[in-house]
């Protein structure tokens, strides 16, 4: 494996379930499984009824809520079941709350290192709120998330790691080098450069002869970086330097490429500042078709981990 960067030994899978009360995102689930197989992780599947688990209204919601936490209950260990036919072990649980929030906070508790959503993105609506659902994830989740297209197919083959030449761009190179060893898959990286002296330039005299100078020079730059942060490994890896925005280079690579998965670093951003400035991550699973994989940089705190003290034995604090 990559030195300084193994593969995760406690995965959490958030499923999601139909209004008919069984359990959705298959693929998602069978790439937690291919990962939990490789790297010979523990996979342990949750689900989050919405709403805090009070007294029923009367005896018949009492009813139904318990017959609808059965059944959710019996899908969940019938997906253990598969899990552990081939060699992985798994458990399941049921929580009660904001999806988001709990995910995070059982996953802190529970020592995970990484947590895998299905991503529901067919149509306009289900783009929004799935955008919504997984830019909470990444803001509140300490560890990786892993969004999985609902096209994914079990496996890697090619692996896309967008830097941005900032500290946690080491930290995604690293993951995108661990993923392609698991998998044995291709590894490309993508750097977008931007001009944002253009508009200066352009009262010049020489206006068009003093842009491609810029052009130019930005360029250099940024494949001096690039060669920098890549090192050796740099011969193994296919480079895609483009200019605009990442956003339209990352769908472009994903169609032209056929990419399986985009590993990204997001910003160190929580609470009121987050919520009020984003960044390019969150930007790229809302608008783009595709899994990503999120990495946060070294010092990320989330708000939920004061709160959410994880216990040495894997067990959730009380």
């Amino acid at each position: 494996m990559t030195p300084g960067l193994v593969p995760p030994r406690r995965v959490l899978l958030g499923v999601a379930c139909t209004d008919q009360g069984e359990l959705a995102g298959e693929p998602a689930f069978e790439q937690a499984l291919w990962l939990a197989r490789r790297a010979g992780a523990a996979l342990e599947l949750v689900h989050v009824l919405e709403g805090a688990a009070q007294p029923a209204a009367s005896a018949r919601a009492g009813a139904a809520a318990g017959a609808l936490e059965a059944l959710l209950g019996a899908a969940l260990e019938r997906w253990v079941e598969r899990a552990r036919q081939q060699g992985v072990g798994a458990e399941a649980t049921i929580l009660h709350g904001r999806p988001s929030v709990e995910l995070v906070r059982h996953a802190i508790a529970r020592g995970h290192e990484l947590v895998v959503v299905a991503a529901r993105r067919h149509t306009l609506l289900e783009r929004l709120v799935h955008g919504l659902t997984a830019r909470q994830l990444m803001r509140l989740a300490p560890m990786p998330v892993w969004s999985v297209h609902p096209d994914s197919r079990p496996g890697l083959r090619r692996v896309l790691v967008a830097v941005d030449l900032s500290p946690v761009s080491a930290l995604c190179l690293a993951t995108g080098r661990m993923l392609c060893e698991l998998a044995g898959a291709e590894l490309h990286v993508l750097h977008c450069v931007s001009y944002p002296l253009d508009f200066a330039l352009r009262r010049e005299p020489d206006a068009e002869a003093e842009i491609a100078r810029y052009h130019a020079e930005v360029l250099e730059g940024a494949r001096a970086a690039l060669e920098q942060l890549l090192g050796a490994e740099g011969a193994r890896a296919a480079i895609h330097l483009a200019e605009g925005k990442v956003e339209q280079a990352v769908a472009r690579l994903i169609a032209e490429w056929g990419i399986d998965l985009v590993v990204m670093g997001t910003a160190a951003r929580t609470g009121l500042a987050g919520l009020l400035m984003g960044n390019t991550a969150e930007r790229l699973v809302e608008r783009v078709e595709g899994s990503f994989w999120v990495c946060k940089p070294e010092g990320f705190v989330s708000p939920l981990a004061a709160a959410t003290a994880p216990s040495p034995s894997g067990e959730e604090a009380k």
